[in-house]
């Protein structure tokens, strides 16, 4: 595999899915494959979760989409300093690259 995209839509509150996936993120790259996590939708509540900041120790890209944020009324000024503002463009340019995604 040459990258692994997850773009998680679900909200950690309400799933358990997401911590679950920072978790195989992490494992990936801890394997030696670039992993990144992409939040959107209501994902992108997740961007201050301990999942994510335990998937970044591991080597994980965290990027949350900024129109996400916007729709839910998150200030961009409270996503933390490691996780990078993004667009969909993300999403497109992983895929041309080669990278497997993984749509939740």
């Amino acid at each position: 595999m040459k990258e692994l995209l997850i773009v998680e839509t679900r909200d950690a509150a309400d799933h358990a899915d997401p911590a679950r996936m920072a978790d195989l993120a992490a494992g990936v790259a801890r394997a030696g494959v670039p992993a990144t996590i992409f939040l959107t939708d209501n994902g992108a509540f997740n961007c201050r979760r301990d999942s994510l900041e335990r998937a970044m120790a591991a080597g994980v890209q965290v990027h949350v989409d900024r129109f996400a944020l916007g729709e839910r009324g998150i200030g961009e000024a409270t996503v933390p300093e490691a996780v990078a503002l993004a667009g969909i463009e993300l999403v497109v340019d992983r895929l041309a690259d080669g990278a497997c995604v993984m749509w939740r």
